[in-house]
């Protein structure tokens, strides 16, 4: 995975989220844009620490003088290549360039500016030019002229903040959940607190990402060319206006970058009219399905509220919650107010919306595999009969990559995944401090090896480390006590050759190969790079000088090819291959896999065969409030070229077909699902896991249960800790036909006290998807453990037909022997006659005589239906009996 994008929202209104679509109306300027609110006042800017500031205000020259009237502070700022009509008299316009162009005006700051400082705060007003958000670019830089030690703030894709003193590969990154647009008026502030060990990102002076990192400015141990608009990269000259550039020896606080920004917003206050009115003029009318719906924020611009009883709003302006009708009833419809808001100027203007039943799309969808939590990261296991895949876990609310731990699931039939719980997390690793990141895992000699990456504690940088347990879903322990591999690389991959030779591969931005001792904890031989050529690994679009290889290897053999997947191209990644004849290459590019979609940035493959099928794992943002920062893994079927290559493969929600029946007459977790909406998974007290968080409409669905020819009861394991409900047991749909209903009663136990609880189920034959739909009052109803239907007891009932001829006529003479302990009835029947028996008792046997009034017959059948009530349940069978062909003269 890279370090690169959007937010997700909170979990219950992440999985009930819903896509908003917004409709013109009143339209209230609530701010005029010339009018500074009392947050843009001027001398609110902090001194303290203050060591340079840059205000570009000037009509000429090429001097910038430093206004900063602190002890520590630096000298003047020079000006590169510039000439007076660059200035605009609020602002330095930066015309950007290639790296050797001689004309590309830089702004030089004074050399060692941070040197020896343990934190700082670096804040930039600036507008972007278009051509900024798909090219790499920095807009300031604290270093020099090599590629390898840095601090620095870029605006491509979306704006981040990283540094690093080992080159890309060690970058620490805090980066923004949305791109900046063009032509407007940012303010950009990194502050890095070496105290906390924390690099922070502030766009408008709101907090919107902060990593984890050891390194501070004093780690820049050379800061010879320091500049604005110029990288140590090979890296265009950045393109856009500058207005104000500050420098601090500290961290600033949130209130104190926030004042930072609402005065330098008053230097350009009348653009931001044109902003709000950009942004209002696109807000659109509200289709709304689901029950939590997040309504859609436009790159964070808008908030909404209502006093409409049917769609109550949060007090964070976009989760809602909505009294969406239910399947037949007709839609809701009413108004919202949506409020715009750019940098102390906003506009609000009436929305209207309308609530629909929910739809029953998601009833068909088998992607992403798991909606209990956000997944990322993918890395399937064949073990045997069973289809293990283990994930990260992207944390809810996060707007960085804040991964604490790894997730296993499994499935027979690839479309009913159970969850196997969080069996590792980075607290396994001693030595391991964060960044809980890609990983895979494999098996050998009866022991299963989990190769992960995280942040090691004594360096801040990532490692490579190893857990090992005696089966596929632990529990795991760390293996060796240390990391396997310290050099900042991430992403490991593993796969052993047919000669017993085990092979690790891992890296961003450049790629390694290792091999594997035998016991699978230590490296067999010295680590090698792998030369990324563009006739290896194909070339990277946006810079021709680069190769598309990024991240994320999955390298594995089949018919004698070696296989190298990964992700390609940053930002946003698409899936790319090569092939070799040797797992060490030469390297071969063949061309992209997947291309870029699917709401993330980032992608990571994984693939195997399974049961004779071929099948392609990802991730992408694709639940709701799904993002860079929100993954989800999916899945695709995919058949070889004739010649191995591997075909173009898209997203979809459709996922696969099943592959092996469901046994829905064996003891089910409640946690195997192929579909839910609004619960979540959590651990049981002494072991297992069970669904907790259960309201009213919430459902799980379970695809393909094959009930033959009918269930006569449903018993369900629950936790009567809530306000009590009822399951509804439904086919086909969420909506679908009723054929059973359990109810849970209130209690007070604890949701690890357990009772069992069953209903009488009627309607359930043949193969077909089931629901459990949940239903009861406000809050939480219960928890659910597992579940078993049961078919009806067979009746002990036997029949035989024979054959006699009686005065040259063929009579046929069926027989009805009852093995119950209690009478039966029993209905005989034949092409020749009915026969029904009101009471065979028990342990006898009866017989019926059918004249044909033939000489001769065929071979046939007769039929018997026979039927009992015993315990208060009816219980019936039908048996078949078969006779010859029979002639009578």
């Amino acid at each position: 995975m890279t370090t690169t994008s959007p937010p997700p929202s909170p979990l219950r209104s992440r999985r009930r989220a819903g896509i908003a679509a917004l409709s013109i109306g009143a339209l209230i300027w609530s701010a005029l844009a010339g009018a500074a609110s009392p947050a843009q006042a001027a001398g609110t800017v902090p001194t303290d620490g203050l060591i340079a500031q840059y205000a570009f205000s000037q009509t000429s020259g090429s001097t910038v003088p430093n206004t900063a009237t602190g002890s520590g502070r630096v000298g003047d700022a020079t000006v590169r290549n510039g000439t007076d009509a660059l200035w605009n008299g609020d602002s330095l316009t930066f015309i950007g360039g290639a790296k050797s162009s001689t004309t590309a005006n830089w702004v030089e700051l004074p050399a060692s500016i941070l040197s020896g400082k343990n934190s700082a705060t670096i804040t930039t007003e600036v507008a972007i030019d278009a051509s900024m958000k798909s090219a790499f670019n920095f807009l300031w830089n604290i270093g020099n002229n090599s590629n390898g030690s840095y601090y620095f703030t870029s605006v491509r894709d979306s704006p981040r903040t990283a540094i690093t003193t080992s080159s890309a590969g060690g970058e620490a990154n805090a980066r923004s959940s949305q791109a900046l647009d063009a032509n407007r008026w940012y303010s950009l502030t990194s502050v890095i607190d070496g105290d906390a060990d924390t690099i922070s990102f502030y766009v408008d002076g709101v907090l919107v990402s902060t990593g984890r990192t050891t390194l501070s400015p004093a780690s820049i141990t050379d800061q010879s060319l320091n500049a604005i608009g110029r990288s140590p990269w090979p890296d265009p000259f950045f393109q856009g206006k500058v207005s104000t550039f500050r420098v601090y020896d500290r961290a600033l606080q949130a209130s104190e970058v926030k004042a930072v920004s609402d005065t330098d917003a008053a230097l350009h206050a009348s653009s931001f009219q044109s902003s709000v009115q950009t942004i209002l003029n696109s807000v659109n009318p509200l289709t709304i399905e689901v029950e939590k719906p997040r309504l859609p924020d436009y790159n964070g611009a808008v908030t909404w509220s209502s006093t409409d009883p049917n769609l109550v709003v949060g007090s964070d302006g976009r989760l809602a919650t909505a009294a969406v009708p239910r399947a037949g009833e007709p839609d809701k419809t009413g108004t919202v107010t949506a409020t715009v808001q750019v940098r102390g100027v906003s506009a609000t203007k009436t929305v209207s919306f309308r609530l629909k039943a929910p739809a029953a799309s998601s009833d068909t969808w088998g992607n992403p595999i798991v909606q209990t939590i956000y997944t990322a990261d993918p890395a399937p296991l064949v073990v045997g009969d069973t289809m293990y895949v283990y994930t990260g876990h992207d944390e809810d609310n996060s707007n960085t990559y804040v991964m604490n731990d790894w997730h296993v699931y499994s499935s027979t039939d690839m479309v009913n995944w159970t969850d196997r719980g969080s069996p590792l997390s980075v607290s396994t690793f001693a030595w391991a401090r964060s960044d809980a990141w890609a990983s895979q895992t494999i098996e050998r000699n009866g022991k299963f090896y989990w190769y992960v990456t995280v942040t090691e504690a004594a360096t801040g940088q990532r490692a490579i480390g190893v857990a090992v347990g005696d089966t596929p879903v632990g529990p795991f322990r760390d293996a060796i006590g240390k990391p396997l591999i310290s050099r900042s690389e991430i992403d490991p991959t593993v796969f052993i050759d047919d000669d017993g030779q085990a092979y690790l591969y891992q890296g961003n931005p450049n790629l390694w190969w290792v091999k594997l001792n035998e016991d699978m904890i230590s490296l067999g031989s010295t680590p090698e790079q792998i030369p990324l050529t563009h006739e290896g690994f194909g070339t990277k679009a946006s810079d021709p000088t680069k190769t598309a290889y990024q991240e994320g290897p999955w390298v594995y053999k089949r018919n004698g090819m070696y296989y190298n997947v990964f992700a390609a191209s940053c930002c946003s990644e698409y899936i790319a291959y090569s092939t070799s004849p040797t797992p060490t290459g030469p390297w071969t590019f063949r061309g992209t896999i997947m291309p870029s979609q699917g709401r993330s940035f980032t992608n990571h493959p994984g693939i195997v065969d399974f049961k004779g099928k071929s099948y392609f794992f990802y991730h992408n943002g694709a639940l709701p409030g799904g993002s860079g920062y929100g993954r989800s893994v999916s899945i695709e079927e995919f058949t070889y070229n004739a010649d191995g290559t591997i075909p173009t493969i898209n997203m979809t929600t459709a996922g696969v077909s099943q592959i092996a029946p469901f046994d829905p007459y064996t003891r089910q977790e409640a946690e195997t699902i192929s579909w839910e909406s609004g619960v979540e998974v959590s651990p049981t007290t002494g072991g297992g896991l069970h669904v907790s968080s259960i309201d009213n409409g919430d459902y799980i669905r379970v695809r393909g249960a094959d009930f033959g020819s009918g269930a006569s009861s449903f018993t369900a394991r629950v936790g009567t800790t809530g306000v009590g409900g009822t399951i509804e047991v439904r086919l086909g749909s969420r909506t679908g036909t009723l054929v059973g209903t359990c109810t849970v009663p209130a209690g007070t136990a604890g949701s690890t006290q357990w009772v069992d609880i069953d209903c009488p189920v009627a309607g359930a034959t043949g193969k077909t998807d089931v629901f459990f739909v949940f239903r009861g009052g406000s809050g939480e109803l219960f928890t659910f453990d597992s579940w078993q239907f049961a078919a009806p007891p067979a009746l002990t009932v036997s029949a035989t037909a024979e054959t006699r001829c009686v005065a040259g006529k063929v009579v046929l003479v069926p027989q009805v022997g009852n093995g119950e302990s209690v009478a039966i009835a029993a209905d005989v029947t034949s092409s020749f006659g009915t026969k029904k028996f009101e009471s065979v008792a028990a342990g006898k046997t009866v017989s019926a005589a059918f004249s044909t009034r033939r000489g001769s017959i065929d071979a046939g059948t007769v039929t018997v239906q026979a039927s009992v009530t015993k315990d208060g349940k009816t219980l019936t069978r039908s048996v078949d009996a078969a006779y010859a062909a029979k002639s009578c003269g």
